[in-house]
């Protein structure tokens, strides 16, 4: 319940949805890749530890401005946490795989890349290293079977994460859906 601000005992509402995850961004952006995803398999016994993954730009939080280091400490609470902050690190866990997290986080920057191709520009992503990571070189690493047997939930705190597009193929967040997230 809430009332008016300054009512005794309740809150305003914008003090109650400041805390809700979903009140000023856009969670979910799948443009239509769940259709494409196969039926839910019995998936193997859940490790002890929740695993989450952090991968992210440590240059995002050089000054201290955003809420990076309160992010990295709230995920290693109670779970094994997995860093990765540059390109190769996270190409060689596709490679290997499968992955056993649960949630992927990315902090890290966002934008949309123009190439030769016809079609709408590809969104990238990219973590310390500022090397581009897109839904094609997530496809070309994440080697045979089933990446992620957990079915991790992957969260993108980038710019321009949640727009959408012309070509659902091209964003990383699909290509990871195809791949079992």
């Amino acid at each position: 319940e809430y009332g008016a601000a300054g009512e005794p005992g309740l809150r305003p509402p914008d003090e109650l949805l400041r805390r809700f995850f979903g009140y000023r961004h856009q969670i979910e952006q799948t443009g239509g890749v769940h259709s494409d995803f196969p039926d839910e398999d019995e998936s193997p016994d859940l490790p002890p530890l929740p695993v989450v993954s952090l991968n992210h730009d440590t240059c995002l939080d050089a000054e201290g401005r955003t809420r990076a280091a309160e992010v990295a400490a709230a995920l290693a609470v109670g779970t094994r946490r997995i860093e990765r902050t540059r390109r190769p690190e996270l190409l060689e866990a596709l490679r290997s795989g499968p992955l056993e997290e649960q949630l992927m986080y990315f902090w890290c920057h966002g934008h949309f890349r123009t190439t030769e191709e016809p079609g709408a520009p590809r969104f990238v992503v990219q973590l310390s290293d500022h090397q581009d990571i897109d839904a094609y070189t997530v496809l070309a690493r994440r080697g045979t079977g089933d990446l992620f047997p957990y079915r991790p939930l992957v969260l993108f705190n980038a710019c321009y994460a949640g727009l959408t597009g012309a070509a659902d193929v091209t964003h990383i967040g699909g290509a990871l859906l195809r791949a079992g997230a």
